[in-house]
């Protein structure tokens, strides 16, 4: 399970694009619309994940359709045209960015172990190269914050009427 650390220090490495993807309704909005048109609502939440798990790049997006019958449990023809439509509403414009996003590091696919680098790092080692994160600075950038971190900095003023 990755720690709060190193998943603001994965989504402060992401690009731009990526990031407002990540939180954009337009992007929520299509996935249900993709999921009531194949009639996966109650999955909603599962998709969800695993299309986030794309943006950040921890699942590469040729295992997106895997994953969906997998995690999702779906039957092949609804896990491909589920992933045909968010490939055509949500990768699709973004996908500049995510060849960029996984040629920045080798993401191993968990369905095509043949295809390993000969030679990986072991845990250890990656844990070692991971940089100290300065929260303040990365939750500047989150959208849904809305305003700047240090202007959230004080008392809280809202008060609720007691009836």
């Amino acid at each position: 399970m990755p720690t709060q650390q190193s998943l603001l220090q994965l989504y402060a490495s992401l690009p731009r694009e990526l990031k407002d993807a990540l939180f954009s309704e337009e992007v929520s909005e299509n996935i249900f619309k993709v999921c009531e048109k194949t009639d996966t609502l109650d999955k909603v939440s599962v998709i969800s994940s695993i299309v986030s798990k794309v943006l950040t790049g921890t699942l590469k997006l040729e295992d997106f359709e895997i994953e969906l019958k997998i995690e999702a449990n779906l039957d092949s023809k609804t896990a491909r045209e589920i992933a045909s439509e968010i490939n055509l509403f949500i990768f699709s414009p973004l996908k500049e960015s995510l060849v960029l996003l996984s040629s920045k590091e080798y993401i191993p696919s968990p369905y095509n172990t043949d295809k390993l680098p000969e030679k990986t790092e072991p845990i250890e080692t990656m844990e070692e190269k991971i940089e100290p994160v300065n929260e303040t600075e990365d939750l500047k950038d989150i959208p849904s914050f809305g305003r700047n971190y240090e202007e959230t900095k004080g008392p809280d003023t809202y008060r609720e009427p007691i009836e």
